[in-house]
């Protein structure tokens, strides 16, 4: 991973600041199923091909983006600021990770002589889901002083999100011609029942629509004593009521 930034003090009312970053994931850990690291009998289940955990630079992502941040105090009470994110690349053929599991193996290095002639469709290159162009958040917070009964903070945030990247996907048997290369492997390993994620098309070839919304949060400060002051918060999500459609149904049925 490699990052640059640079920032300025914008006097005594705010800052700027830039930052780049570039990150390649490389040398997986990954599983390998193959009859030549021997079978084991396990009681109860059967024979099972031993996997070998093992690293491998075949799956692949790369990211790279800018940041750039800033805030600006306009005036005692009152404060603005943003920040916008450009994602240049997000890219690779495996993202590694998944709902509730930060790690999971690639189908790359599984029953090889079976699955890999469809590698090019289980494993395609493109962008990933988390692909986001353009992300951009701008802010400001307004204070009202209320003398004994504290203050109040308004906070309006214009969010501006550019659309997400999908792929088109189903869920198939693998195919009787490959199933016909199995060498060996039991049952319990690999059967006609078993199922494969096949992509049509690359990765991340298809995009949703972006948005923009405008939030607000009000907070209500009491002052009791000394530095003790709770407080009440109020937020409102899409104040303005921002109705457009921006995604979809991407189910594909072979």
């Amino acid at each position: 991973e490699f990052t640059l930034a640079l920032g300025r003090q914008l006097g005594q009312q705010g800052h700027a600041k830039a930052t780049y970053v570039r990150r390649n994931t490389s040398n997986f850990v990954e599983d390998f199923v193959s009859l030549s690291d021997g079978v084991v009998n396990v009681p109860l289940v059967g024979q099972l091909t031993n996997r070998v955990l093992d690293n491998t630079d075949v799956p692949r992502r790369a990211y790279e983006a800018g940041v750039f941040q800033t805030d600006y105090r306009m005036a005692d009470r009152l404060m603005a600021g943003g920040n916008y994110t450009l994602q240049i690349k997000d890219n690779g053929n495996f993202a590694g990770e998944a709902a509730g599991q930060p790690g999971i193996q690639s189908p790359y290095g599984d029953f090889a002589e079976i699955l890999g002639p469809a590698l090019d469709r289980l494993m395609p290159e493109g962008r990933l889901d988390s692909f986001q162009r353009h992300k951009l958040r701008v802010y400001g917070i307004y204070t009202q002083p209320l003398g004994r009964l504290g203050s109040i903070d308004l906070s309006p945030i214009w969010r501006m999100n550019s659309g997400r990247v999908y792929s088109l996907t189903a869920g198939l048997a693998v195919p009787a011609a490959q199933l016909a290369r199995n060498p060996g492997y039991s049952a319990n390993d690999i059967s006609p029942s078993a199922r494969e994620t096949v992509f049509f098309g690359d990765r991340g070839q298809y995009q949703f629509k972006g948005y923009g919304v405008v939030d607000l949060a009000a907070t209500y400060a009491v002052p009791v004593w000394r530095s003790a002051s709770p407080w009440f918060k109020l937020e409102v999500y899409n104040v303005l009521n921002n109705q457009k459609q921006i995604t979809w149904d991407k189910t594909v049925t072979a």
